[in-house]
């Protein structure tokens, strides 16, 4: 074979093997960071009930606020949500995902109405990855 097709037959094999560790990686990422992990899910069911259970619709934001000095939640006021946002706690991730996802914060939010008591709570997460 002449040397110039062996030349283009290898950067096309190269190519080729970049495309697939690429899209390997990529999987790899996308599926980490989107995982439901037993633990995470866990606690954030734990913080569900507990946010539920303290404060029920009707809830003034001061309330809300002493309740979180409480329980060790640090709550910040975003004005424009009407919202009151906390990480309530963060939990480290473990085994292969660490290579993608150092860990995850379990996001509280409780949304007042326009006269300050509140209407909705949520317990949400986001990771720290890659």
């Amino acid at each position: 074979m002449p040397r110039q097709a062996r030349s283009c037959l290898s950067s096309q094999t190269l190519g080729v093997m970049k495309l697939v560790l690429t899209t390997l990686l990529a999987a790899t990422v996308a599926a980490g960071c989107t995982s439901d992990h037993t633990n995470l899910q866990r606690r954030k069911a734990e913080w569900k009930t507990a946010l539920d259970s303290a404060i029920p619709s009707g809830t003034s934001v001061e309330s809300v606020k002493r309740w979180g000095e409480k329980t060790g939640v640090s709550f910040t006021y975003l004005e424009k949500q009407r919202q009151l946002y906390a990480i309530a706690e963060r939990i480290p991730e473990a085994g292969f995902n660490r290579l993608v996802c150092s860990e995850w914060s379990v996001i509280l939010k409780v949304t007042f109405s326009e006269t300050g008591i509140s209407e909705k709570n949520e317990v949400g997460s986001v990771g720290t990855c890659l």
